[in-house]
């Protein structure tokens, strides 16, 4: 090998040694937030069933999205085998761009969350999925999933061990892993579509408990800019499906 050859590659290892140091979270929460400074422009509203399936109890559940509003209803369905009484109940969750609600369909009773868990809520049903990571998370290396490299992140909150991959090329979360003690509960997002553009979504969800699946998530459907209307956020028109004067007249027969 001759000494021009030595040369260059020494100089190509200095280079990718630099770019290698460069990479930070700071520097890959930019290009996210780049990406996704045009979301809201081109994904207008969202509408998305989903089935989830844990250990066997199903519940179907509706997402609304506006801009950062969102509705999330869900119910539990009844099984053919055996009986639980989980079954056939349903919730509801609400952010209305101030504040996020807790409401029960059948009784009409809603409660407001307290502001200081508001976040956690609007970051785990909006776009902004990396919302929740610290300005300290640390870029620990990369590694492949699914045959795609992925920036693999780390960082603690709420005194919890947490790592997040994503997709170097697409931006999208594909892994989250939180630690406590001995317990890791993992996400894993796969079967990614694009939805519109650019912009493309995990249609499945597996939850891991440790080595244990006990959930699937998957996406039914999905339609976008359909003209959700605001009225849908508005938890103070929710009411009660419970005919109550019906009710009280069982009860007195």
């Amino acid at each position: 090998m001759n000494k021009k050859t030595v040369l260059l590659m020494s100089l190509l290892f200095v280079i990718f040694a630099m770019h290698v140091v460069a990479e930070s979270w700071e520097s890959v929460s930019k290009k996210i937030q780049a990406k996704y400074s045009g979301y809201t422009a081109e994904i207008h509203d969202m509408t998305m069933i989903h089935k989830s399936d844990m250990q066997g109890m199903i519940t179907i559940s509706t997402s609304y999205i506006k801009g950062e509003k969102f509705r999330f209803n869900s119910s539990m369905q009844p099984q053919t085998e055996g009986s639980n009484s989980a079954a056939g109940m349903s919730s509801m969750v609400i952010y209305d761009g101030k504040n996020v609600w807790i409401v029960s369909p059948g009784t009409g009773l809603k409660i407001k969350v307290p502001k200081k868990k508001t976040e956690k809520y609007k970051n785990s049903e909006n776009n902004k999925w990396w919302g929740g990571v610290p300005e300290n998370a640390k870029l620990i290396g990369s590694e492949k999933i699914n045959g795609n490299d992925c920036y693999i992140i780390e960082y603690k909150q709420d005194k919890e061990n947490r790592k997040i991959w994503i997709d170097k090329n697409d931006l999208v979360l594909v892994k989250s892993e939180t630690t406590v003690k001995k317990d890791t509960m993992t996400v894993v997002y796969s079967d990614f579509k694009k939805i519109k553009n650019q912009w493309k979504m995990a249609y499945t969800i597996k939850n891991y408990h440790n080595d244990d699946l006990i959930s699937t998530v998957t996406v039914i459907s999905l339609e976008i800019n359909k003209g959700i209307s605001d009225d849908l956020f508005n938890a103070k028109k929710i009411k009660s499906n419970v005919n109550f004067g019906s009710l009280i007249n069982t009860l007195n027969n």
